[in-house]
């Protein structure tokens, strides 16, 4: 039973990756310093992008070679519909998606898999750490580093980090791939949330209605200055004269 709890809360999306990420500068100090040097000595480019993986290199900090990154999105198409129905993403006017705001919610919500080809990926953790986390791309790692990070400090290397800091730039293209393969599920969201409001504006409309019907008849008032004669016993009023 524990070891199934630890599995669901170890489930990785994209916010998981980065709070397990932070504890990296306990191995590594001057973490961001080498994520530095890697963006100096050539960066990140994005070489292919199918509509669920993109794929990067990222350039060595010290050799003259690329290593192979990979960034794939498990569970997209749900991640679209989900934040396409939040109206705060939608344009100006109301009347539909703003893509490039959905696509920022859509990177920074989405269960991802990594993986990248240097060998700190594999000796130094990550590729165990994301296998737990059922968030690492290609076969599963079984062997902890219990050597190099008994305590298994962080989740990404240092090229990997980089891919993670220029990802919120790649807003655009995950735009463009949106509007190309995944318009359908954008559309049936935004007719599902303007159905919505429509029958809340109408059902709005008709509890106003019955409510204004049940009001009470307001009673006629007096007029100023006139008194209404007091009735007899026999419920007739006094005649005027004698």
């Amino acid at each position: 039973m524990l070891d199934l709890i630890n599995h669901i809360i170890e489930e990785a999306a994209m916010a998981d990756v980065l709070a397990k990420q932070r504890s990296v500068t306990s191995l590594f100090p001057t973490f961001r310093d080498r994520v530095e040097k890697v963006a100096g000595a050539g960066g990140v480019r994005l070489v292919k992008q199918d509509p669920e993986q993109w794929s990067f290199e990222v350039h060595s900090s010290d050799k003259n070679i690329w290593y192979q990154d990979v960034v794939k999105f498990k569970n997209l198409p749900q991640m679209i519909a989900k934040h396409a129905k939040n109206k705060m993403l939608w344009n100006k006017d109301k009347t539909g998606v703003d893509m490039r705001f959905l696509a920022q919610e859509v990177i920074e919500d989405v269960d991802i898999e990594l993986f990248c080809s240097c060998p700190a990926f594999q000796y130094w953790g990550p590729a165990f750490i994301l296998t737990r986390r059922s968030a690492k791309y290609t076969a599963p790692e079984k062997r902890p580093p219990n050597v190099r990070n008994p305590h298994q400090y962080g989740a990404m290397c240092k090229h990997m980090q980089l891919v993670f800091d220029v990802l919120p730039f790649y807003a655009g293209t995950m735009s463009k791939q949106i509007k190309f393969y995944y318009m359908e599920i954008v559309r049936r969201a935004e007719k599902e949330v303007l159905r919505l409001d429509r029958s809340i504006r109408q059902a709005a409309s008709a509890l106003g209605k019955k409510q204004k019907a049940e009001l009470p008849k307001k009673e006629e008032e007096p007029i100023e200055g006139e008194e209404t004669p007091p009735e007899t016993e026999e419920g007739t009023q006094p005649q005027k004269g004698g």
